[in-house]
């Protein structure tokens, strides 16, 4: 028993002169390392980081083009699966008002535009 609160305050003693000793940078990566979600933070922000020089392969679509009359149009849902196949795509919608109220309104069509990478 005197042996364990000998070793345990020596070990308590030591940890104590490494902090003494320790620098600035190094106590704030001992404490950023004990956070879980900071490390996961850092790992995603090194993704960006690695991604960052392929944006323009990785990239969809030209981002100077817009599409005023589809400005307003609300997200559609991705479909997986057609006839049975998987098929991910998106049903085209056609615009228009309804003749009671005025309002701009969006109806499906039967056209499908098919979703994939590199498009």
């Amino acid at each position: 028993m005197a042996d364990d609160q000998e070793q345990s305050s020596a070990q308590l003693l030591e940890e104590e002169e490494i902090l003494a000793v320790a620098g600035q940078y190094r106590l704030m990566w001992w404490r950023f390392r004990r956070h879980k979600v900071a490390v996961a933070a850092g790992f995603i922000l090194l993704f960006f980081y690695i991604l960052f020089p392929f944006a323009e392969f990785v990239g969809f679509g030209d981002p100077t083009f817009v599409a005023t009359k589809m400005q307003l149009l609300p997200p559609q849902p991705l479909e997986l699966f057609e006839d049975g196949k998987f098929s991910p795509h998106i049903v085209a919608v056609k615009g228009g008002r309804d003749p009671e109220t005025w309002q701009v309104v969006y109806l499906p069509t039967k056209t499908h535009h098919k979703v994939g990478f590199f498009f």
